[in-house]
């Protein structure tokens, strides 16, 4: 039989800010610079009647905010509270007012670092956005000491994610209804 790489071909391929790429299925992905550093970007998966908008590594920036208007799931970064909030981390409310413009079906939050841990994330967000907040679970601080922490929680990211495209896909179709987007 044939191997898992021949049976499913992998072709890797970079899309640029602005650059919007067609996949078989009727799916795009597109790409839109976001500030942290040079190369961060944001990502839109678009399916026909759904799109997913995940921000990895961001600092709070209006322009995303728009692009990302009306998706079904917003992943956003939440990595510190106001008290040590940088241009290039998104702090609970600032998540909130991302959310706020963007109203997304469901607003997916992850990345946190300890000291974020220790405010009262949901609360902070819904001081600006009045819609469905999900949290990544997370087991224990992201500041253990074995090395491997990044790169687990990455992993753990990755299948979260995973898991909120499959839930995603069976979301009923969203309607606008006064402002707020609610189960058709």
């Amino acid at each position: 039989g044939a191997t898992l790489r021949e049976a499913l071909p992998t072709v890797i391929r970079e899309v640029e800010p602005g650059e919007r790429l067609s996949l078989s299925g009727g799916c795009e992905i597109e790409a839109a610079k976001v500030p942290h550093t040079a190369e961060s970007v944001a990502y839109s998966i678009a399916a026909p009647g759904r799109r997913v908008v995940i921000s990895g590594d961001t600092g709070l920036d209006p322009a995303f905010a728009g692009w990302a208007a009306q998706c079904d799931l917003l992943v956003l970064e939440c990595s510190l509270p106001d008290a040590l909030a940088i241009p290039s981390h998104l702090t609970p409310r600032q998540c909130g007012e991302v959310a706020a413009t963007a109203r997304p079906g469901l607003l997916a939050l992850t990345h946190f670092y300890p000291p974020v841990e220790e405010v009262d994330i949901d609360g902070q967000v819904a001081e600006r956005f009045d819609g469905r907040i999900h949290r990544h679970p997370h087991e224990g601080s992201q500041s253990s000491v074995d090395g491997q922490h990044d790169r687990l929680r990455r992993l753990g990211d990755r299948e979260h994610i995973g898991r909120l495209l499959r839930a995603v896909a069976g979301i009923s179709t969203l309607r606008r209804d006064n402002g707020r987007r609610t189960r058709a």
